[in-house]
């Protein structure tokens, strides 16, 4: 009898794990033990193989931890950069579902103004992989069209999109500015398209304030992460 240690082979395909063992046709003895492990990433995949080896048999137990990333976000790891990691910073502290609780403007004279209600419906999302997905409606909503949805009036279609804000891309954070600047791809309001659009920051807790000045006055958004 004599100790060896083995190495395994590991593929893996996100949540779903294409796992095979190499060659057991060499001797080992009971407590061989062989640790393998990938790289830790969204939806990376740690498993321990125990091997058991006896003269009658060979026992292997495969314990399988999936990341807590995983469960949240998806397996997927495509995206045009690296993920943004927990580590404390501006950027890691940013990532999620942001629901808005209040938006309101001021302007130059000092009147205050909630142009979507003082109530209004939506989300900011910021997700892992660097990109942004802003949705807000105005409350009360639009009511639907007298006839349908593909034939509204004039007044009906410009009630519609003055109570909506919606657009996409990807975002990066300035950590020594404290902002985010999103980089809009695509925009239900025209202007906003191919620009980047900063946005002063500040995160305490579950709560996210974006607040700044704008060419009419200043803006104010406070949104609580979801959970």
């Amino acid at each position: 009898m004599h100790s060896s240690q083995l190495r395994f082979p590991l593929r893996g395909k996100g949540c779903h794990g294409d796992f095979w063992k190499g060659d057991l046709r060499r001797p080992i003895d009971l407590s061989d033990i062989c640790m393998v492990q990938q790289p830790h990433s969204v939806g990376a995949l740690s498993v321990a193989i125990l091997i058991e080896h006896t003269e009658r048999h060979v026992k292997v137990g495969i314990f399988i931890s999936i990341t807590a990333t995983c469960l949240l976000v998806g397996c997927s790891t495509a995206g045009p950069r690296s993920e943004i990691g927990g580590d404390g910073t501006l950027a890691s502290r940013l990532v999620g579902t942001w629901q808005v609780l209040e938006l309101r403007d001021t302007d130059a004279a000092g009147k205050i103004s909630y142009p979507y209600g003082e109530h209004p419906r939506g989300y900011i999302v910021y997700d892992p992989t660097g990109r942004v997905h802003v949705q807000v409606m105005r409350t009360p909503a639009t009511p639907p069209f007298a006839a349908d949805d593909a034939h509204g009036t004039d007044q009906e279609v410009r009630a519609a999109y003055d109570g909506y804000i919606a657009y996409f891309g990807t975002y990066d954070v300035d950590e020594a500015q404290s902002k985010v600047i999103h980089r809009v791809q695509g925009s239900l309001m025209p202007s906003y398209t191919d620009t980047d659009q900063p946005r002063p920051i500040k995160i305490t807790g579950d709560d996210l304030v974006i607040e700044g000045k704008s060419a009419e006055g200043s803006f104010y958004r406070h949104l609580r992460r979801m959970k």
